[in-house]
């Protein structure tokens, strides 16, 4: 179940942290932290951090994400998201974001 504070990622590739949540049941809209809702149906994946929502193919800091050789189907990239600062996302549907305070 999704909630506030969880990071979203769209069919299209926006990734957004949820800040309210508007209506009950199927009939869910999401308010996001950069001023726009979505509906549950366009909503592609979520999780606590915005790290998880990874997919092969998007890059992290110009680093691409890609598959874990020794893991099909799981990704890697070469930043420790503990240690490096992580500045922006580029999602592999063309999608851009600048990391800032707010999202950490």
């Amino acid at each position: 179940m999704i909630k506030a504070g969880d990071y979203i990622r769209t069919k299209q590739g926006e990734i957004a942290k949820i800040t309210n949540i508007i209506g009950h049941d199927e009939d869910k809209d999401y308010l996001t932290d950069l001023g726009w809702t979505v509906l549950e149906s366009e909503i592609k994946k979520y999780a606590k951090n915005y790290f998880d929502l990874l997919e092969i193919g998007d890059f992290v800091n110009e680093k691409p994400v890609y598959e874990d050789p020794e893991n099909p189907g799981e990704w890697m990239v070469n930043i420790d998201p503990e240690e490096d600062e992580i500045e922006r996302i580029l999602t592999h549907e063309g999608k851009c974001y600048e990391i800032d305070e707010k999202w950490i």
